[in-house]
């Protein structure tokens, strides 16, 4: 026999108002931030309160946490989501309850989690929630509610999938790498096989930390070879590490990737942390080389930079100039301009290509393209952000 410890108020997913939404002013939260009963009760309730009741009815949906150490099915029993109606003008509590299983196993306390989203900030939620979009995210319950009424009106998710560039006089962000590190593992033609698997000494899996921090990127060091500034950036999930030319932080160019995991259980290089770079005046070898140290496998990987072509003096700026679009967020039906005349492709966020641009022009024609994000990528290496709303 074991108590099922159950926090209201924990990480989960609860929906407000897909039906009617509560109107402006109103807030919905739990009545109790936890509820504790044994699985011997056969059920437990949980209470939705609202505050400042309309004069329409209002509904509420609840959908069930991810992260939780009781399993649904076998510890407890809940449908994909319940629905709480609270009728006009109402100001009585709404109550949940849940079928719990009794398996008579001598086991520790544990729990399932539910929680509240702002329906104002979050009206595609029912899209949100979906396992190929935010469903199987993980995230946490510690902020988000910026309005203290007790539903949350931010998402933040643990730990990241990106590299960031920083002003080191301002702290202010130059660069942050998004979805590339992900892109590149995921089409990798040998470990896109396991894209998103864990370092673990099991068989991997793969995607099974695309609801945690993906490839998870862990170290990081730059490098100068000949007249380039390299950044190197260690994956401590996936394994390996990714180069990019970092001599315009603004616009970091990626150049290789480099892994030595193997494919099947316990073999490799897994879990790259700290990583060192030695220049070829300190090499032993005369050769630039990196050195990872990896924890899982508890091994050290000692790459040797290798160099291509000869050194010639060059003039002026490195990298393609700055390209900005505007306005940046777009209306569907606006005119976005470019900084400089430039030709290229507009990709979707799956690097689909929606819009071309085969001659040089200074316009992008975002007209029946859907709400969200693009990037327009430059022939001459030049990429800028665009949102449709």
């Amino acid at each position: 026999m074991r108590s099922l410890l159950l926090p209201a108020t924990a990480l989960g997913l609860a929906l407000l108002a897909l039906g009617a939404a509560p109107a402006t002013g109103q807030s919905v939260r739990f009545a109790a931030a936890t509820v504790i009963v044994s699985e011997s009760a056969g059920t437990v309730s949980v209470a939705v309160a609202i505050a400042s009741p309309g004069a329409a009815a209002s509904t509420v949906q609840v959908a069930l946490a991810l992260l939780s150490t009781a399993t649904a099915g076998a510890d407890f029993t809940y449908p994909t989501t319940q629905t709480l109606t609270f009728p006009a003008g109402g100001t009585a509590n709404q109550t949940l309850t849940i079928p719990l299983t009794d398996d008579l196993l001598a086991e520790p306390s544990e729990y399932f989690s539910l929680r509240l989203l702002n329906p104002t900030a979050f009206p595609q939620a029912a899209l949100l929630k979906n396992a190929s979009a935010l469903g199987r995210l993980n995230v946490t319950n510690r902020l988000g509610d910026t309005d203290g009424d007790g539903d949350f009106d931010q998402i933040y998710a643990y730990g990241s999938r990106s590299f960031s560039i920083l002003n080191a006089a301002t702290g202010a962000l130059v660069h942050d790498s998004g979805d590339l590190l992900e892109r590149l593992t995921s089409t990798d033609a040998t470990y896109g096989s396991i894209f998103n698997a864990s370092n673990t000494t099991g068989t991997p899996v793969r995607k099974n930390r695309s609801d945690d921090k993906g490839p998870e990127p862990e170290g990081v060091t730059t490098g100068l070879i000949r007249d380039t500034t390299y950044a190197f950036v260690s994956l401590e999930r996936m394994g390996g590490l990714v180069v990019m030319n970092v001599n315009d932080p603004a616009n970091p160019r990626f150049v290789a990737c480099a892994n030595n995991r193997g494919l099947t259980a316990g073999t490799g290089d897994q879990g790259p942390e700290g990583l060192v770079f030695v220049a070829a005046a300190n090499s032993p070898i005369g050769a630039p080389l990196l050195i990872l140290a990896n924890e899982i496998s508890s091994t050290v990987s000692v790459y040797q930079i290798n160099l291509r072509g000869v050194l010639a003096a060059r003039s002026g700026a490195f990298g393609p100039a700055a390209l900005y679009c505007y306005p940046n967020p777009a209306a569907p039906s606006a005119a976005v301009r470019l900084s400089r005349p430039v030709a290229g492709a507009l990709l979707d966020g799956l690097g689909r290509t929606v819009r071309t641009l085969p001659a040089a022009t200074d316009r992008l024609d975002v007209r029946g393209l859907p709400a969200g994000f693009y990037v327009l990528r430059a022939t001459d290496g030049a990429t800028s952000r665009l949102v449709v709303q």
